[in-house]
């Protein structure tokens, strides 16, 4: 493209595919979004560019300025290289992805949002703005800290009022302005009001203000003028005054989130309708979100349902019930991105209303064709070799917003995959949810699939929603619906027998084999698939699959077992210690340790052993107070003798009556846990007992009390 003037918006497809592009001597007064070109440049060539949106979700593109080129402002959606030669130059620069900025060109201010974390740049801009806990490079820096030039600023426009909100526009970003560096003036019809609840976000040099739509306001022209505060330090200058706008006594306002940078998302129409399901009749009002995401708009009373549109996003809709006398505030939503031609992405929509959350889980083969990867809130992305090739982008929970979850397949594998939804509070039917998931392929903008949960559905808290088959290297996917609720996958329990006992806790317990016995493990579900370690490691969907009896051949070994439907994730474990060592043997190697265990966790006092003698011995004047250890070995436990300072022997229940009520000393075992509670003063039991006998697994060890 050369000696152009675009006066609208710019768009550098994915289906330009490779080779340099040159934009020579172009000037777009609009926003330019770069969504393709593979392994090659964008070279900007003495050209003048408002805002530039870099959004490529397959790998990094390298966009190159030459020349005396200028650029308001970048956004880097995803991953990118941006050289800035001498010359040329960047007013804002705003990451939300990890970037590598070269060259020695010139940037006024870099906006780093967490997802630019670990960014480099060659470049040192004049301010820098970090979020909460971001970190960059700059030449080889660590830079933590905001770290602007500037110390004073004055206003340049005031703008995009609503009836809550203004947009304040700085001739120079500082850092620190608050509520107090302004006075803020507003007039209905030319007459003075006061604004309630005034406050000032920075980030979006957002000023917010409760509404100013009532019965009384109906109808009358509305603005504001924002001044700097007479003695401010950082705020200097004349005030500016805001667009007029005319108030209604009803509407709605609030704010449309991209569901992949969390971002407000700039330039999104909304259509308005009346009545919950009309979503083709006549359009009864029309608003575009500001370059925050936020938006307002006029509505009389009652229920509509909002279009919500824009280039390169899925249409997705919002619901709202205007209420008589007011402004509906807060009505924010989410809007889904459209993904490029070969990548995949599932939405997950429920009523929040009836259930608070649902999880989406996708399981999915990896790279070396016989394992798997699950992408969850728990495990949001699977990466190899800095390639991303799947994630949850948008979870419920984002801004307090329940009722959708989003999840892109960038690069898919031949194999099958698996996605699932999963209540965990479990106190609502899901078929009460309304849930619904929606498969888009490539950048289609309309769902290629589409399921809802079963209606009906009341017992089950894990709906099975369908299974991806890819194959022919990620050009054939086909997609079949399983829509089966079950009743409850987390609780599909494996069950690991070993001679004529079964054990099905997550509790290890120590069992006794010999070489060559065989263990199997069955499932409480015959229809699940069990996976098992004996390396000590929690099993997962790569680990090794159970066909048959596992043969006991090697002393000691840890043996977790896992039982899960359709590759879910959500499940439970079975444990059990194998040990071809006598219990004797084994009772005299673990003892020691467990003693060990004991004294360390407690500072008052000292257990020593040696030759089956115990020694406990009282460290300080601290109460000795609740001591315990979980232990993984089985215990038969015998209180034997307790020899008394004068040389008196007691016996068996005897011992243990006295024990309990005149030393108050009791000693449990229990579910493979020791406790020991010691109530009386050490110095009166040790002056009362001088040893006791205890038998444990038929190992007599003798206690004994010290100083």
């Amino acid at each position: 493209m050369k000696n152009m003037a675009i006066n609208g918006s710019l768009i550098l497809a994915e289906g330009i595919g490779e080779g340099d592009i040159i934009l020579e001597n172009v000037t777009v007064t609009g926003d330019t979004y770069v969504r393709g070109s593979e392994n090659n440049s964008i070279h900007f060539r003495n050209s003048t560019l408002a805002t530039i949106i870099v959004n490529k979700n397959d790998g990094q593109v390298r966009i190159v300025a030459e020349g005396d080129t200028k650029f308001i402002e970048v956004q880097l959606e995803t991953p990118a290289i941006v050289q800035i030669p001498e010359g040329a130059r960047i007013e804002t620069l705003v990451l939300n992805a990890a970037a590598n900025i070269l060259g020695n060109g010139a940037i006024n201010t870099a906006r780093v949002h967490i997802g630019g974390t670990g960014s480099n740049l060659s470049i040192r801009p004049q301010n820098i703005v970090l979020d909460s806990g971001v970190s960059i490079w700059i030449n080889g820096e660590i830079i933590s800290e905001n770290m602007p030039q500037e110390t004073t600023t004055s206003i340049k426009n005031v703008k995009n009022l609503t009836p809550t909100s203004v947009d304040i526009e700085f001739n120079k970003f500082i850092e620190g302005l608050s509520i107090n560096d302004f006075v803020i003036t507003a007039t209905l019809n030319g007459e003075a009001i006061e604004l309630q609840n005034l406050s000032y976000d920075e980030v979006s040099q957002t000023l917010s203000f409760s509404s100013v739509v009532g019965a009384s306001s109906s109808g009358k022209k509305f603005k504001i003028t924002v001044s700097p505060r007479e003695g401010s330090t950082k705020l200097k200058g004349e005030g500016k005054t805001s667009n007029e706008i005319t108030l209604e006594s009803t509407g709605i306002s609030g704010r449309i989130i991209d569901d992949v940078s969390h971002l407000g998302a700039s330039g999104v129409t909304i259509k308005f309708r009346s009545g919950v399901n009309n979503k083709d009749g006549e359009v009864v009002a029309e608003t575009v979100t500001d370059e925050n995401g936020y938006y307002s708009v006029s509505l009389p009373a009652g229920q509509y349902i909002g279009e919500l549109s824009g280039e390169g996003y899925v249409t997705g809709y919002l619901y709202a019930v205007v209420p008589t006398d007011s402004i509906l505030t807060d009505k924010n939503e989410i809007i889904i991105r459209a993904v490029s031609l070969e990548q995949i992405k599932i939405v997950l929509t429920w009523n929040d209303k009836v259930i608070s959350d649902l999880d989406s889980y996708l399981v999915a083969p990896s790279l070396d064709g016989t394992s798997k990867f699950s992408i969850s809130l728990a495990n949001r992305k699977y990466e190899y070799n800095g390639i991303k090739y799947a994630e949850l982008e948008q979870n419920g929970r984002a801004y307090n917003r329940y009722g959708i979850e989003t999840t892109t397949i960038y690069r898919p594998i031949d194999g099958e995959y698996y996605f699932y939804a999963h209540e965990f509070a479990s106190t609502t039917p899901l078929g009460n949810s309304a849930a619904k998931v929606q498969i888009f392929k490539g950048n289609s903008t309309v769902a290629d699939n589409s399921f809802n949960v079963p209606e009906g559905s009341s017992d089950g808290t894990d709906w099975i929603v369908f299974k991806l088959t890819v194959s022919n290297q990620g050009q054939n996917v086909n997609v079949t619906e399983i829509g089966k609720v079950e009743k409850n996958l987390y609780y599909i329990k494996p069950i690991i027998k070993i001679g004529e006992n079964e054990y099905s806790s997550y509790i290890s317990e120590t069992v006794f084999a010999k070489i060559g016995d065989k263990i199997t493990i069955t499932s409480s579900d015959e229809d699940a698939k069990i996976r098992y370690t004996t390396d000590g490691s929690k099993p997962n969907l790569n680990s090794t699959l159970y066909t048959g009896p596992i043969t006991v051949d090697k002393e000691n070994f840890k043996l977790t077992a896992m039982a899960a439907k359709y590759d879910a994730i959500i499940c439970q474990y079975s444990n059990v210690n194998i040990t071809t060592q006598s219990i004797e043997e084994f009772t005299k190697s673990r003892v020691p340790e467990i003693l060990n265990r004991i004294s360390e966790d407690n500072t008052s006092i000292d257990i020593t052993e040696e030759n089956q003698i115990v020694t406990i011995t009282k460290e300080n004047d601290d109460a000795i107070g609740y001591i315990w250890e979980n232990i993984d070995m089985p215990i038969h436990y015998e209180l034997k003798s307790v020899t008394l300072a004068d040389g008196f022997t007691l016996k068996n229940q005897n011992v243990i009556e006295w024990m309990n009520k005149k030393i108050d000393r009791k000693i449990m075992v229990y579910s493979g846990m020791i406790d020991c509670y010691f109530n009386s003063n050490f110095d009166t039991l040790k002056s009362q007992v001088s040893e006791l006998v205890v038998s444990i697994n038929g190992v007599d060890y003798t206690v004994k009390f010290a100083n």
